[in-house]
């Protein structure tokens, strides 16, 4: 709703974030905010209940949530208003795993360019190595 009440809830969002459906129907949809969006998200309904202008609505955002326990992880954010019951409908798509396999990319990522820098180096000490010897073998046998 506009006063921001949760009506309804899926059993995934349940599982994603540790409430039942009990506990989260009737309540603020601040309960799966962290404190510092929940204070701006007062902000942006206010703005938007005064002027209609609502730059979230249509749209997907990255943001964190709080689960039940406290614990936070990375999701995506899409809003999409109900034409004829106007009703506000919130889909969001936990990044935990995506944000865990872009670590590791950046990680391997990392020991490549390591390891490329090391290769280098050593090649640029072997052409050395040739070039000293190929400069000694001509004063030998020149």
């Amino acid at each position: 709703t506009e006063q921001c009440i949760i009506e309804m809830v899926n059993a995934t969002s349940c599982e994603m974030f540790g409430w039942t459906e009990e506990e989260f129907v009737g309540q603020n949809i601040r309960m799966i905010m962290t404190s510092n969006v929940a204070t701006k998200h007062d902000e942006y309904v206010s703005r938007y209940l005064t002027t209609g202008i609502n730059k979230m609505m249509g749209t997907q955002r990255e943001v964190v949530a709080q689960r039940k326990d406290g614990s936070t992880f990375p999701c995506v954010l899409g809003l999409s208003k109900c034409r004829k019951s106007g009703m506000i409908c919130g889909f969001i798509r936990d990044l935990s795993a995506v944000m865990a396999s872009k670590a590791v990319i950046m990680e391997k990522n990392n020991q490549l360019i390591k390891k490329e820098a090391e290769l280098k180096s050593k090649d640029t000490k072997t052409k050395e190595i040739m070039s000293n010897l190929i400069r000694n073998q001509s004063v030998v046998t020149g």
